[in-house]
């Protein structure tokens, strides 16, 4: 259960660090 979380929570970390990618490339096309 407990690794379970882990996992739930890298996931999240993982998906906010995308949005934040496309934030940045929306940002500066360049990249």
């Amino acid at each position: 259960m407990h690794k379970h979380q882990n996992e739930k929570t890298t996931h999240l970390a993982n998906s906010q660090h995308e949005m934040m990618g496309d934030l940045m490339n929306a940002k500066f096309p360049y990249n």
